[in-house]
């Protein structure tokens, strides 16, 4: 079941109650270095604005990684590390049975959570895939906080001809160049692993 549905309930109260807290650490995206600290990554979610004790700035959540308890944060709404235009989907199951478009690659609309609107993309199919379970997705408008382990659904106008989950985003892929080229000095380089977070139905685990 999705984190969504606990009700009205405060989400923090209810992520205690469930998780004990974890401590971890914000790290600035850009620089690598220490920012804050925070009581578990089970907290908050990509795209969500940290309010980080005694920094003004406006930080928010570009990547998690559960198994450090490390929560790495871009400074600004608009930072790169926020964005993507391209994003891997597996697992895709097709409601009516696999598609056979002329081509391998189809003109269809996208929306990965029920609040956001849908949007066109551009959907190249693997043509080693006979089953087309696995996708590459490009966005004609880049989108905030694309998440890994969210479902992607796609539609034909009104149809609605199924989902997947997404994997590697270009937002991750940025995330990967950025601590790649670190110093080796970094405190964090040695801990943060680039990888897609788990996939469970609970946004992370506790």
């Amino acid at each position: 079941m999705g984190i969504c549905f606990i009700g009205p309930r405060k989400f923090s109260n209810f992520m205690r109650e469930y998780c004990p807290p974890q401590r971890g650490r914000f790290i600035d995206v850009d620089t690598g270095k220490v920012v804050g600290q925070h009581e578990g990554v089970q907290m908050y979610t990509l795209g969500q604005r940290s309010l980080i004790s005694g920094v003004g700035a406006p930080y928010f959540v570009a990547q998690k990684y559960p198994k450090t308890q490390d929560i790495v944060v871009a400074l600004g709404h608009d930072h790169p590390a926020m964005y993507s235009s391209t994003f891997e989907v597996d697992e895709m199951h097709w409601i009516s049975g696999t598609p056979v478009p002329p081509r391998d690659e189809m003109e269809l609309d996208f929306r990965f959570q029920h609040a956001h609107p849908v949007v066109p993309c551009r959907v190249r199919l693997d043509p080693e895939d006979p089953q087309k379970k696995r996708l590459t997705v490009v966005l004609t408008v880049k989108q905030f906080a694309v998440t890994p382990g969210q479902y992607a659904v796609f539609y034909d106008g009104d149809q609605c001809l199924g989902s997947g989950r997404i994997g590697a985003t270009e937002a991750t892929k940025f995330i990967s160049g950025i601590v790649s080229g670190l110093p080796d000095e970094s405190p964090v380089k040695d801990r943060l692993r680039i990888e897609v977070p788990e996939r469970r139905a609970v946004m992370a685990s506790c």
